[in-house]
């Protein structure tokens, strides 16, 4: 895989990876697991990469809204970054 183990990504991650409910790019930020600025790219190459899905979903506005969800590459992915107690 392309993506370095960075922080942003780790933590987009594991944030996908317990939510209860896949997430949009804004909720992350709301959240602050990572910053507007550069998110969408990052997604993008997440997505590219495997490690997220994103599915458009309308909204009856013009433009639709991406949500995003873990795969099981992305789980994998994370495995190294496991602590274990």
């Amino acid at each position: 895989m392309k993506t370095s183990l960075s922080e942003d990504v780790i933590r987009i991650l594991k944030t996908l990876a317990i939510a209860d409910h896949d997430l949009y790019g804004l909720d992350l930020v709301a959240a602050g697991i990572a910053k507007r600025s550069g998110l969408y790219v990052m997604l993008g190459r997440m997505e590219d990469e495997g490690l997220i899905e994103g599915r458009d979903e309308d909204t009856g506005n013009p433009l639709p809204r991406r949500i995003y969800r873990i795969t099981d590459a992305g789980r994998e992915y994370l495995l190294p970054t496991a602590r274990v107690r």
